[in-house]
């Protein structure tokens, strides 16, 4: 049974900025070096449960910090997804209440931010492959990203309600290196 990451009822999604964080796992070059590392992660989770023993809340914490030493090395969100997260599980969270909340004419953002290599890319784009496809032998399963999964479900709401006229906008963009990028523009013509 996967452990809830569900830390706040929120019985509106509008009028808040709420903060999620994905631990990505390890790739295979820090995989291998972590090897003489002993293992180690630089972030692990840390759950803290209720009498009931629900969890009330989860945060970040530097991997060795077992208890929290005021101001350092603890950081609290509104959702914390550890390395074993499914994408579709952070939609579920974060995503479908966006997508409800511009359904019903409330503006929405999905940001995703981190240093290059933190999985922003694979969150928000899936694995870029459609069905399955066979690779050294192995299938490997297409993986959707919150992009894919916003438009899929979108696209249901407004399918289910034939009475009401919608005006969709949407804009896709990429800041690096204190540039913006358009992404649903074609980049050949000098910026």
């Amino acid at each position: 049974a996967k452990p809830s990451h569900k830390m706040t009822q929120s019985s509106d999604s509008g009028g808040s900025v709420k903060v999620a964080i994905r631990l990505r796992p390890l790739n295979k070059k820090e995989l291998a070096s972590s090897k003489s590392n002993k293992g180690l992660r630089a972030w692990r989770v840390h759950e803290n449960r209720g009498i009931d023993g629900k969890v009330t809340q989860r945060s970040i914490r530097q991997t060795g910090e077992e208890k929290a030493i005021e101001g350092k090395s603890l950081f609290s969100f509104d959702e914390v997804f550890d390395e074993d997260a499914a994408t579709d599980d952070i939609y579920d969270a974060v995503g479908s209440v966006i997508v409800k909340g511009a359904v019903d004419g409330r503006n929405g953002t999905i940001f995703a931010y981190g240093q290059t290599g933190s999985g922003k890319t694979y969150t928000m784009q899936g694995n870029g492959l459609t069905g399955s496809i066979p690779k050294d032998g192995v299938e490997t399963e297409a993986v959707d990203g919150i992009i894919q999964m916003v438009a899929r479900d979108l696209f249901e709401h407004i399918g289910s309600d034939p009475t009401r006229e919608f005006l969709l906008r949407a804009s896709f963009v990429e800041v690096y290196n204190e540039t913006i990028r358009d992404l649903l523009h074609d980049h050949d013509d000098a910026e």
